[in-house]
């Protein structure tokens, strides 16, 4: 089974699990995809993924940490690029994205929320041995002065087979 340990001592399994992104860019119909192997932990009815990317290409690592529940998805990094955003249905988000150029402001609006899971029980923080999410969103960010961009984003987690 692809579990680290079973349990880390709160009550909570910790498994290996496989992101996948495809992220859209509206207008342009430019189509980004891209995977990372993450940790996967279950903690107060939420689903928390950690992993490690390199966002620029060049070596240097950001620490990512994806917070999935029922009706939100909260996205931080931290290291080269820092930023939190929060994708919810009909929420508008204002933040902040720092560079190592400076700090942006950013206004994310979530109009388009679709959460669907198996073998994740949020009630009693429990991950089963295969289990799937998949979440669909569209949303339209602004950055500092920039046009309003539209985008869409799907995320599909699932349990690393070994």
């Amino acid at each position: 089974s692809g579990r680290d340990s079973d349990r880390d001592g709160k009550g909570t399994s910790i498994m290996k699990a496989v992101i996948e992104f495809e992220n859209v860019d509206v207008e342009t119909g430019e189509v980004m995809r891209s995977q990372a192997t993450a940790l996967a932990s279950m903690t107060e009815q939420v689903m928390k993924l950690t992993y490690v990317e390199d966002v620029s290409g060049d070596g240097h690592k950001t620490r990512c940490t994806m917070i999935f529940s029922n009706n939100q998805l909260r996205v931080t990094r931290s290291g080269e690029l820092n930023s939190d955003f929060v994708y919810e249905h009909g929420l508008t988000h204002h933040t902040k994205y720092a560079t190592g150029y400076g700090s942006i402001p950013v206004t994310l609006q979530t109009k388009h929320f679709l959460h669907t899971a198996e073998g994740i029980d949020y009630e009693a923080a429990v991950l089963a041995e295969e289990f799937s999410l998949r979440l669909a969103l569209q949303y339209t960010m602004e950055m500092g002065n920039e046009s309003p961009m539209e985008r869409k984003m799907k995320v599909h987690v699932h349990n690393l087979a070994e």
